[in-house]
């Protein structure tokens, strides 16, 4: 990734060690006395982790109406790597707050966050300070550990806390939209990193966990749940007669709300299938439930880590072991854990041994009887592109992979750039598009670029969508940086870049769209302008989603940047086939934009987003043209400052700024 300059480096650390003394003097001052203490809200909530700390709705929701349990107490602790015997930081005024920033040549942009939710047997006290030097020894970098305390008188989020509560006890929405609330009050707070907040639970806090999932108010890096249990069970076996009224029902109406839940970049859980406390059996259909609506959003597979019994954390049966329910540590304890639920690179799944299998949502036990009317097949699919999507493929993680890249782009007219955005940075990227797609999109579905097709720039008051705060920081800055050779090369202009950043955009096409977009070109220009480099206008399209030859990937035909309009009647019959998938999320696709190209069905539920960042050349800005300049200046000065210096250059056009 990108480097800035030793001193561009050092200016925002100082900065940010400036805003972080501020808010852990600010919370050393909002901590009264006592056992539990307030959470005022106004600084680093993880500054005191001896403290016990209760923080209350502002809305002012009825207490009452919880039961009771209007609060959420909690603590708070910032694991620093390698810092485990000597336990968690309090951070006073003067405090030294160098550890808590990003590495060298990082940016600054905040500490990554996880929420961790117990078993009922557990105490936020004992997961931060008992467990602080486990956490600390596989820490692969600071970050903030959250963990709240299960609400007085209730399993987590059911109305009983009793020993068959999780069977008797009726659900309660309200406590879990109070959690909730909670979360997104601090994934708010200053220097926390937004786009790394992770959510974890074990047991009865893995059940907390796939509910508040569900509920989808906190947008999350990664998901990660061990020994998962339920809210009521699939069926009635070990259940006494008098408690067995209602059981299965609520059973199937928990999984139904999972089952909805908004998907998630990563998510992994962890099992024993001898398990008595949390059966296999129950585990199954809920994680089926999860994998299902994952795959269903497009989003990666869930992964189960099936649990051999020498893998627990004590030997099954023994003392400490006795219903095969102690494997908290072998769940969580593992750096690559951490590394994956905070956005990072994802350890690859191991799969389900053979015999055993998630159980998807009305595979078996939810059908309608012997009755009911089969379930329709899904729509046949396209046809297998023709297009060899490695051939135009490069990595940005291997050595000399600019000019092979150049290469391939000076021949095609088009590269595929592999492995440019981080897992986190598309996550929050592909947030906002949703974001803005819910604003833009009519129930008529009409589109502005034909039938449930949109374009952001059009749809955009500024023409532009780089007043987002994701494009700016990881499309324009972030990836712009890692493709500066590329473009440099495909601009060349001596010393000086013969280019700059004309607009962020991109388009999306809606689920359940039939219907091709025509090929065409996106400018027409003059004859002394079309040659083969530079191009007159660039687009780098990022996927955002792994495009696939379901959900409408875009259909390019290489080498064709040269020839302009196309007669539909006369297009060749192979080129009905050229679409680009698979394509991984996290790759970009960097086009000249007279490259022939069109939209493809979208035959998946689930919208598909492809956001832009656009170049333009020296050449075709001298000239002026209307419908292009002067741009708008859509970029925001707070987001230019913040920009990387050779960033910055490209971009003095575009800035607002007023």
């Amino acid at each position: 990734c990108h480097l800035c300059p030793v001193g561009e480096v050092k200016a925002r650390k100082k900065a940010k060690t400036s805003q972080l003394k501020q808010a852990a003097a600010a919370a050393r001052r909002g901590l009264g006395a006592g056992p539990s203490a307030e959470d005022r809200g106004d600084g680093c909530f993880w500054a005191q982790p001896h403290k016990q700390l209760c923080w209350r709705d502002p809305s002012g929701t009825d207490a009452a109406l919880l039961g009771g349990a209007g609060v959420v107490e909690f603590r708070a602790a910032l694991v620093l790597p390698g810092r485990g015997a000597e336990g968690p930081p309090e951070v006073g005024e003067d405090g030294d707050l160098e550890p808590l920033l990003m590495p060298d040549g990082g940016s600054p942009n905040g500490l990554p966050l996880a929420f961790f939710f117990a078993g009922l047997g557990e105490k936020c006290q004992e997961s931060i300070l008992g467990r602080y030097q486990d956490w600390a020894e596989i820490a692969p970098e600071p970050f903030v550990l959250v963990a709240a305390d299960r609400p007085p008188g209730r399993w987590w989020f059911i109305d009983d806390e009793s020993a068959w509560g999780w069977l008797s006890g009726e659900f309660r929405p309200e406590a879990a939209e109070l959690v909730s609330a909670w979360m997104q009050e601090l994934v708010g707070r200053e220097g926390i990193d937004p786009d790394r907040v992770g959510m974890f639970g074990f047991s009865a806090g893995a059940y907390a966990a796939t509910e508040l999932l569900a509920k989808g108010s906190v947008r999350l890096s990664g998901v990660g749940l061990g020994g998962v249990h339920g809210h009521g069970q699939s069926d009635l076996e070990g259940v006494p007669a008098k408690r067995a009224r209602g059981v299965v029902e609520k059973f199937r109406s928990f999984v139904g709300r999972i089952s909805k839940h908004e998907g998630v970049p990563w998510m992994e859980a962890t099992h024993a299938n001898s398990d008595q406390q949390s059966r296999w059996e129950d585990a199954s259909r809920i994680l089926g439930a999860l994998a299902a609506r994952q795959k269903e959003l497009l989003c990666p597979e869930l992964s189960v880590r099936l649990l051999d019994p020498e893998a627990h954390d004590s030997a099954p049966g023994s003392k400490k072991n006795k219903t095969h329910h102690d494997y908290f540590k072998a769940a969580f304890l593992r750096p690559e854990f951490l590394v994956a639920l905070l956005g990072g690179e994802a350890p690859e799944a191991p799969g389900l041994p053979e015999g055993l299998a998630l159980v998807e949502p009305q595979d078996d036990w939810e059908e309608a009887g012997p009755g009911a009317a089969p379930r329709p097949k899904p729509p046949a699919g396209p046809p297998p592109t023709s297009l060899e999507v490695e051939k135009f493929s490069a990595s940005c993680e291997d050595d000399g992979w600019e000019e092979l890249a150049f290469e391939i782009f000076r021949e095609h007219g088009f590269v595929i750039v592999l492995g440019l955005l981080k897992l986190h940075q598309y996550t929050a990227v592909l947030r906002d598009c949703e974001r803005a797609a819910e604003a833009m999109v009519s129930q008529e579905r009409r589109g502005n670029r034909g039938p449930g097709r949109y374009s952001f720039g059009v749809a955009s008051s500024t023409g532009s969508m780089l007043h987002v705060p994701s494009f700016a920081r990881h499309l324009l800055d972030s990836a712009g940086g890692t493709l500066r050779p590329l473009l440099d090369s495909i601009f060349a202009e001596g010393d000086d870049p013969g280019f700059m950043v004309l607009a962020g955009g991109g388009d999306f096409v809606l689920g359940d769209v039939r219907t091709h977009q025509e090929l065409h070109s996106d400018i027409q220009v003059s004859r002394a302008q079309n040659r083969q480099l530079p191009p007159p206008l660039l687009s780098v399209n990022f996927c955002v989603q792994e495009l696939t030859q379901h959900n409408g990937p875009t259909r390019i035909v290489p080498g064709t940047q040269l020839k302009g309009g196309i007669d539909c009647d006369t297009e060749p019959s192979e080129w009905r086939c050229s679409r680009l998938c698979p394509v991984p999320a996290g790759a970009a696709i960097v086009r000249d934009v007279r490259v022939l190209h069109g939209g493809t069905p979208n035959m998946t539920p689930r919208a598909r987003y492809l956001p832009s960042i656009e170049y333009v050349s020296k050449d075709l800005r001298a000239t002026n043209r209307k419908d292009k300049f002067p741009p708008i200046r859509g970029l925001p000065l707070e987001l230019y400052n913040k920009l990387s210096p050779e960033v910055q250059e490209l971009c003095g056009e575009i800035v607002a700024h007023a």
